[in-house]
């Protein structure tokens, strides 16, 4: 089950990155139902080109995360623990069957 939605996230990523007028239909439909209004067409666009949709969850930035969180006592008193928070998972390993 958790290979469907690692599987699902990955295969939507692709879709948005393929697919940026589409996503930009999708992420203003999302704020119009919403929030009630969306943005135009140029604010989206460039908001898009400016932010990377990736798979990668990006350990590094996870990590620097958790250690400011924990330095301003966001984690609890006894910290925190990430080993088991990543691992891998090869996309080209898919049976096509399952694409």
């Amino acid at each position: 089950m958790l290979g469907d939605f690692i599987h699902a996230h990955h295969e939507t990523v692709i879709w948005i990155q393929t697919n940026p007028k589409d996503t930009r239909i999708v992420f203003n439909n999302f704020l119009d139902s919403h929030f009630g209004q969306s943005l135009s067409d140029n604010v989206v666009d460039v908001a898009l080109s400016n932010i990377l949709i990736t798979a990668d969850p990006k350990p590094a930035s996870v990590f620097s995360f958790a250690e400011k969180a924990d330095t301003l006592g966001y984690l609890g008193r006894n910290g925190y623990d990430l080993s088991e928070l990543f691992y891998s998972f090869d996309t080209n390993s898919i049976p096509e069957d399952d694409l």
